[in-house]
């Protein structure tokens, strides 16, 4: 979890420096998606909103992949007649997450896209206008990465998990 703060927590951390390259690519995009709203030129919103938009590309792959391996997992506790109602619920709730990650990057990635071909000299909008209107996706789009790396976090430690860090010390199971 991030507390109000900004700190994480919860998460399995093994001292290989994951965990802390996934934060420094979280903060990243906070401040990207912040910085949207300040930038002076043309071209320099036009470099940050490209940035903006290969990032949610690269995330939808992510998000589709998550999503398919959750129904997996949901069609095979579902299966097993004696799975817990709140594994069930928790498991469905996973394909809802998913689901709304990769509708929430498909928006956003869309309303980037949008905003950039206002960018092109011959529309004619103005810098001020565009800026306003990427401010209005700010809190939506902190959000969104709030939970995107909430996943990935998740997918990271239960990778971890899956190791054994130490023989006979530590398990996740354990």
């Amino acid at each position: 979890m991030e507390s109000v703060s900004g700190v994480w927590n919860g998460d399995v951390d093994l001292g290989e420096g994951k965990l802390q390259e996934l934060r420094r690519v979280y903060d990243g995009r906070v401040s990207l998606v912040s910085r949207l709203t300040v930038v002076q030129t043309r071209h320099g919103l036009e470099v940050e909103l490209r940035k903006c938009v290969d990032s949610l590309a690269d995330d939808i792959p992510f998000l589709d992949e998550g999503f398919k391996l959750a129904v997996e997992d949901y069609k095979k506790e579902f299966d097993n007649r004696s799975t817990p109602e709140e594994k069930l619920k928790s498991a469905n709730w996973n394909i809802v997450e998913f689901q709304t990650l990769l509708q929430q990057a498909q928006q956003l990635k869309g309303a980037y896209e949008e905003q950039l071909t206002n960018l092109n000299p011959a529309v004619r909008h103005d810098l001020g206008a565009i800026r306003t209107s990427l401010r209005g996706l700010v809190s939506g789009a902190k959000t969104y990465l709030r939970n995107l790396f909430k996943k990935k976090r998740e997918r990271e430690s239960s990778v971890l998990c899956e190791q054994e860090v130490k023989p006979g010390l530590f398990t996740c199971g354990s």
